[in-house]
């Protein structure tokens, strides 16, 4: 038997994205500090006609590691876009970011363990402010649960 070929990607970034060109850059520039060591890919789940790519790219933000698919129809809402861009998602780790959202340093090196280990793993989110300034932290409430920030470890 043949060894196992291991993945070229750690963790799938999935970005879903609508009317979205205005923060995209900054939200996908917070990735790489929040890997550390991890090998990412950033799968952009385009909900609209942008070529974000293009505005990634102005923005020296380019790479065969950055990939963009569209949802099947325009506008068809955040979780259409989620789920084409998990779909097309390469690696055995996925962690979700909106648009207008940006990890903390470390946060994906911190939580691959964890979502190795479990199966799943999530941590408390802080608002930034367009000017960069941190907001409140973003936490579920009590006994409930918040559908951000998933990081989900997928059987392949």
């Amino acid at each position: 038997m043949g060894a196992e070929r291991q993945p070229a990607f750690d963790v799938s970034v999935i970005l879903p994205a609508w009317r979205a060109g205005d923060w995209i850059a900054r939200a996908v520039a917070s990735i790489a500090p929040a890997a550390g060591p991890l090998r990412v890919e950033i799968v952009i789940g385009a909900d609209d006609a942008t070529d974000y790519l293009a505005i990634l790219a102005g923005e020296g933000l380019s790479g065969s590691h950055i990939v963009q698919c569209r949802t099947a129809r325009p506008a068809s809402g955040p979780a259409a876009a989620r789920n084409a861009a998990a779909r097309m998602a390469r690696a055995p780790l996925l962690a979700c970011l909106d648009a207008d959202d940006a990890f903390a340093p470390r946060r994906l090196e911190r939580l691959a363990g964890p979502a190795r280990a479990h199966g799943a793993a999530t941590g408390p989110t802080i608002e930034i402010a367009p000017d960069g300034t941190p907001g409140r932290a973003a936490r579920p409430p009590a006994g409930g649960r918040r559908g951000r920030g998933c990081h989900r470890a997928r059987s392949r």
